[in-house]
């Protein structure tokens, strides 16, 4: 079977446009999907190993807590039907110290089986593709995260909580801006 293409139809020209536009923008783009001169292998095993990150958190009894694919769970108590959980619920990635390698900021969120919900930012810096945890910080109980970002070194969270005094049953309102940086390997949190 021969099929004739006929090239003076406006159709046939605009699809090759098309395809052509995309071919060329995929070959323009940063395909590693890193900054620097990190490479794709080391981003990938970076991510993969920011969804199995060890924290140290005073949330479990051991005071760590192994993620697996960004979740962790253990008994709340021994022999207790209630589970401790820890799960990763939003993920921002860029250059916190300055090596030109994605390092990850994320937000945990806890819970022990009661009514609060205890949210957390965690950083971890790209080793070679290795995660290691720089520290976390307590943002709040049954707070609401609206944003995680990283630009320029600088982690910023942007999350509305409860003012003092007002009922845990009602919804969020009060609006806060945090920053924080790593430092000397440390998350340290900006004034």
């Amino acid at each position: 079977m021969t099929v004739r293409l006929n090239l003076e139809h406006p159709k046939i020209w605009r699809a090759l446009f098309c395809a052509v536009l995309l071919a060329l923008s995929a070959a323009c783009s940063d395909q590693s999907g890193t900054t620097g001169n990190v490479s794709a292998e080391t981003d990938g095993r970076f991510r993969q190993a920011l969804a199995n990150l060890e924290i140290k958190t005073d949330e479990v009894s051991s005071g760590g807590a192994k993620l697996q694919d960004g979740y962790f769970e253990e008994p709340a108590a021994p022999g207790s039907a209630s589970k401790t959980t820890i799960q990763i619920t939003s993920e921002a990635f860029g250059d916190l110290n300055a090596d030109g390698a994605d390092d990850a900021a994320v937000i945990l969120a806890t819970s022990s089986g009661g009514s609060g919900t205890f949210y957390y930012l965690a950083v971890a810096i790209n080793q070679e593709g290795a995660a290691e945890h720089v520290g976390t910080e307590f943002l709040g109980d049954r707070v609401e995260i609206e944003s995680v970002n990283i630009s320029a070194g600088v982690i910023s969270v942007s999350f509305l909580s409860h003012e003092t005094g007002q009922p845990m049953s009602e919804p969020p309102a009060s609006r806060r801006n945090l920053s924080f940086v790593v430092s000397d390997g440390r998350l340290e949190k900006q004034e």
